[in-house]
C-alpha cells in the first residue's frame, strides 16, 4: 500500500493506530549507530545500524525500528548502485553492503511510514565519500630503536601495507590538504617534499625512552576528512657489539672493517673522554679514566646508500697501586690500628678490589677490613695483643674489567708493654699541659700517675718556686714567674720504655693600672700634596691614623700620605693602648698648589749670587771710568 492511497483513510487509520498503540513497538526498542561515511575504491562499504560497538545515534533508530519489526506501512531506500540494503524481517536484520568502483560522494536516504502512535513518516540521510588512497601502499613504521642508532622510516617503501599511514601519506605527498601536524621527538624529523612525492622520517636518538609520534591531516578533496596515525618509538639502551677493557695508560689500536667501502663517523659517545679519537677508520690513542659507550656510524661510499652501526663499549680501570705504613709498634694496653690506601679501579663499581693477610698476621690477631672503596685499616684489639715480632704482609687483589691485578705492602710489628700517663694537670688557670697561675694564688699541686704498676716518675726543669717532693709537684706563685718548661718522666718497671709529660707553668703578674695613652702633638711636614705626618705619643700598642679624605692607616708612629686634591684637612692620630684605651689628637693642614712667589723663594741663593756679581761689575766699570 502507497502513502497517496493511505492519506484518503487517515481518519479510520488513526482510529486503528490508537487501538493497535498498546501493541505496537516503540521507536527506542532497537538502538542504532552512526553509519561510516568514508571508503576507498574497492574497498567493501558495510553498515549494521543495530550492530554493537557504534555510537548511538536516535535518529537512525526510529527508522530503523519499524522496518526490522515489521510495523511499517511504507518505506523506500535511496542510494548508489553499487551500495546494497538488505533487510530480512523473519530475522531482524538490517544492514548495507557494497564495493565502490569511483570516488565521488554518494547521497544515502531511507524513509519509513507507520501507524504505530498515529500516522508518523521518518527519514534518515547520510553521505559516503569514495577516496582513491589505494594507490598509495605505505609499510608500518619501525617502533624499536636503540640510543646513538639511526632511525629512518620511509612509508612508502617496503612490503608490509599499513592502510591508516596510506591515508595521510597519500593527501600529504599528493598535496591533497588543506592543513595537517606533526608531533614527535625532537630527534625526529619528518621531510615532505610534495614535488617529488616523497615524504620520511628520520633522526638519532640520543636517550631512552618511549617517543610518541603522530600525524594529522584534514582534507577537503572528497568531502571534509580527517586522518591521524600513531606510533611509539621505544628507544633502548646500547647494546654493546663490541666491549674492550684496559687500564690507565694502555696504548690503543683498532681498525674498523665494514662489508662495503665506508665512511665512519661517531654518532654517539665520546672517544675523547678516554684518551682516544677516530682518524679515517682508525679508533686510536692512549687510554685515560673512565667508560664509554659510543656508536661508530657507517655510511656506504659506492651504490645505493647504506648505513650500519657498531656500538663499542670502552671501560679504561686505574692501575691497581697500595700504600700507606704498617706502623711498627704496638703496646700492651693499646689496640693497634694502621690505615691502608688502594686504588680505586673501577670508580663505579664497588668491592672490586679485595685485601687479605698472610696467616701468621691473622694468628697475632690482626685483621683488615674495609672503610671504603680506597682506605682499609690493619687492626688489632688490646684484648687481643701478643707480645713479639710479628711479620705482616698485605694483599691487594682485583679483577675488574677481567683484567687480574695484585699488589703487595710489607712491614713488621713490633709488639711489647709500655708506659702510659693516667692523669693530666688541673685545677689552674690555664688548660691541661700549659699550667697558668697569678700572683698571689694560693699553692698548686699536681701528682703525676701512670701504668703499669711499678712505673717509676722522675722530674726535671724545677726552678726556684717550683719543687717535686715525694711524688708532688708544687708550685707557690708568691711572685711572678716566667714561663718555665719542666718535663716529667715515667719509666716502665723493666726500663724498656718511657713517655713524658712536658707542662709549661706561668705565675703571672696580677693586674692592676698603670698608665693610660696620650697623644702629645703631631707634627707634619707638607711638600705640594705629600704630607709626612709624626705622632708624639705614649703608652700605645699602635697608631689610628685619620688622615681627613676617607683615608685610614694603622701602625707606626710616622707615616705618609699623598692627597688627591689641594684643599683644608683635618688629620687624627689615634694611639691605641693594649687595654683598649684610646687617646687622640687632631691638627689642620692646607694642602695647596704653588706660588710665583713661592718658587722665587726657592730660588733665593741663586738670585743673591748674580746681584752680587752685577754689583762688582758696577763698581769694576766706574774704577775705569
Amino acid at each position: 500500500m502507497k502513502l497517496r492511497n493511505i492519506i484518503a483513510f487517515a481518519t479510520v487509520m488513526a482510529l486503528l493506530a490508537v487501538m493497535a498503540a498498546p501493541f505496537a513497538s516503540t521507536v527506542s526498542a532497537t538502538p542504532a549507530t552512526s553509519p561510516p561515511t568514508t571508503v576507498q575504491v574497492g574497498q567493501v562499504y558495510y553498515y549494521n545500524p543495530i550492530k554493537a560497538g557504534g555510537v548511538i545515534d536516535s535518529d537512525m533508530a526510529e527508522v530503523v525500528d519499524p522496518i526490522i519489526n515489521g510495523y511499517y506501512e511504507d518505506y523506500n531506500y535511496i542510494g548508489p548502485d553499487w551500495l546494497q540494503m538488505h533487510l530480512d524481517e523473519t530475522a531482524k536484520t538490517l544492514y548495507w553492503q557494497g564495493t565502490p568502483t569511483a570516488t565521488g560522494s554518494y547521497n544515502i536516504k531511507l524513509w519509513v511510514f507507520y501507524m504505530a502512535g498515529g500516522p508518523r513518516e521518518v527519514e534518515v540521510t547520510w553521505t559516503i565519500y569514495v577516496t582513491n588512497v589505494q594507490s598509495i601502499e605505505a609499510t608500518s613504521p619501525p617502533t624499536t630503536v636503540q640510543v646513538g642508532q639511526y632511525y629512518y622510516y620511509n612509508p612508502i617503501r617496503g612490503a608490509e601495507v599499513d592502510q591508516d599511514l596510506a591515508d595521510v601519506v597519500y593527501h600529504l605527498t599528493s598535496g591533497e590538504y588543506h592543513d595537517y601536524s606533526y608531533s614527535g621527538p625532537s630527534w625526529l624529523q619528518m621531510h615532505l617534499d610534495e614535488q617529488a612525492g616523497t615524504l620520511y622520517w628520520s633522526g638519532t636518538p640520543l636517550h631512552q625512552g618511549s617517543f610518541d609520534v603522530s600525524i594529522w591531516v584534514a582534507s577537503t578533496t572528497y568531502g571534509p576528512e580527517e586522518f591521524m596515525v600513531h606510533w611509539a618509538i621505544d628507544v633502548g639502551p646500547q647494546v654493546p657489539d663490541v666491549s674492550i677493557s684496559m687500564l690507565v695508560g694502555d696504548t690503543f689500536s683498532y681498525k674498523l672493517e665494514t662489508s662495503v667501502g665506508a665512511t665512519y663517523i661517531v654518532s654517539l659517545g665520546d672517544l675523547s673522554a678516554i684518551g682516544l679519537s677516530l682518524s679515517g677508520d682508525t679508533i686510536s690513542g692512549t687510554a685515560k679514566l673512565g667508560k664509554q659507550t659510543v656508536t661508530i656510524q657507517a655510511r656506504s661510499v659506492d651504490g645505493p646508500e647504506q648505513m650500519a652501526h657498531q656500538v663499542i663499549e670502552f671501560n679504561v680501570y686505574r692501575v691497581l697501586a697500595i700504600g700507606g705504613t704498617i706502623q711498627p709498634t704496638n703496646v700492651d694496653g693499646q689496640s693497634y690500628s694502621s690505615q691502608i690506601t688502594v686504588t680505586d679501579v673501577d670508580p663505579d663499581a664497588t668491592g672490586e678490589v679485595t685485601l687479605s693477610l698472610n696467616q701468621a698476621a691473622i694468628d697475632a690477631g690482626f685483621t683488615i677490613t674495609r672503610g671504603s672503596e680506597t682506605s682499609w685499616a690493619l687492626t688489632r684489639t688490646s684484648a687481643a695483643f701478643v707480645s713479639g715480632e710479628v711479620p705482616i704482609t698485605i694483599t691487594a687483589t682485583t679483577n675488574a674489567g677481567g683484567i687480574q691485578q695484585t699488589r703487595t705492602l710489607t712491614g713488621t710489628v713490633n709488639s711489647y708493654y709500655d708506659v702510659k700517663f693516667t692523669t693530666t694537670p688541673s685545677g689552674h688557670r690555664g688548660t691541661g699541659l700549659n699550667v697558668w697561675l697569678v700572683e698571689g694564688d694560693g699553692v698548686w699541686t699536681y701528682r703525676p700517675e701512670a701504668r703499669p704498676a711499678g712505673t717509676t716518675i722522675s722530674v726535671s726543669g724545677l726552678v726556684s718556686g717550683i719543687t717535686w717532693s715525694g711524688g708532688v709537684l708544687t708550685v707557690s706563685p708568691t711572685a711572678p714567674l716566667d714561663t718555665t718548661t719542666v718535663t716529667i718522666t715515667a719509666t716502665s718497671p723493666d726500663g724498656y720504655s718511657s713517655t713524658t709529660q712536658v707542662l709549661t707553668i706561668t705565675v703571672w703578674d696580677k693586674l692592676v693600672f698603670t698608665s693610660r695613652p696620650s697623644v702629645e702633638n703631631i707634627i707634619t711636614t707638607v711638600d705640594g700634596r705629600n704630607v709626612t705626618a709624626t705622632a708624639q705619643a705614649s703608652y700605645y700598642v699602635a697608631i689610628l691614623w685619620d688622615m681627613g679624605d676617607g683615608t685610614t692607616y694603622e701602625g707606626s708612629e710616622t707615616i705618609t700620605h699623598e692627597y688627591a686634591e689641594y684643599g683644608q684637612y683635618t688629620i687624627t692620630a689615634t694611639a691605641l693602648h693594649a687595654l683598649g684605651y684610646t687617646a687622640a689628637k687632631s691638627v689642620d693642614v692646607s694642602i695647596r698648589p704653588p706660588s710665583v712667589t713661592d718658587g722665587l723663594k726657592d730660588m733665593g741663593p741663586f738670585v743673591a749670587i748674580i746681584g752680587a756679581l752685577f754689583v762688582m761689575i758696577m763698581l769694576f766699570a766706574m774704577m775705569r771710568g
